[in-house]
């Protein structure tokens, strides 16, 4: 049953988000991995009054002693800040999935703010083929839904742009959520390291 519902959720998301993507002015396809995890994403970048507008589906899924999966939906606006070779941008993503903790499974189900930063060593006088990316998601107690009493995310990860449309990626995930359990609360957090690679279209 646990299987049946995360399909036919991710396949929603997939979905509802999949028209608004498919009028990007360009995509992107990334598939990360390690022992125990894999996580894949599509995101489209949509011009929008002088500026973009970044729009994105994801999926991990976690194999671990406490498994955990989660889909996501996001629109952030990006422009560039200060320099030509910092991006900066502010929406929201919205989560749904199920985690275990405490030997229990519990839903996540939250709608976060999130923040990202991005510095692309090609636009600068050194011309490194390498970007390094930064993005925060946190989702205060009105925004949780269902089981979820918090979410917080934060993700670091390096480019290296092997070719003009494909990037090799190393990045490192904290997630941590909370959930009501009883009179207190049960917490489930995932701390890894992951590669993988990046293609543009």
């Amino acid at each position: 049953m646990i299987k049946i519902n995360k399909l036919i959720l991710t396949v929603f998301i997939f979905t509802l988000v999949f028209p608004i993507i498919s009028h990007g002015e360009t995509f992107d396809f990334e598939l990360n991995a390690n022992s125990t995890d894999v996580e894949g994403k599509l995101n489209a970048r949509l011009p929008v009054y002088g500026t973009y507008l970044y729009t994105g589906v994801g999926a991990i899924f976690s194999d671990d002693d406490d498994y955990y999966w989660v889909s996501n939906v996001s629109a952030v606006l990006k422009d560039e800040a200060l320099v030509e070779a910092l991006t900066l941008g502010l929406g929201f993503k919205g989560l749904i999935g199920q985690a275990e903790a405490r030997n229990e499974d519990f839903n996540i189900r939250s709608l976060s703010f999130l923040a990202s930063g991005e510095y692309d060593f090609r636009k600068t006088n050194i011309r490194l083929p390498i970007s390094l990316s930064l993005s925060y998601a946190m989702s205060p107690t009105p925004l949780n839904f269902s089981d979820t009493k918090k979410y917080q995310e934060f993700i670091s990860t390096v480019y290296v742009h092997i070719a003009n449309r494909a990037s090799a990626v190393v990045g490192y995930r904290n997630i941590d959520v909370r959930f009501d359990h009883g009179s207190g609360e049960a917490k489930h957090s995932d701390d890894a390291f992951f590669f993988g690679i990046k293609l543009l279209f």
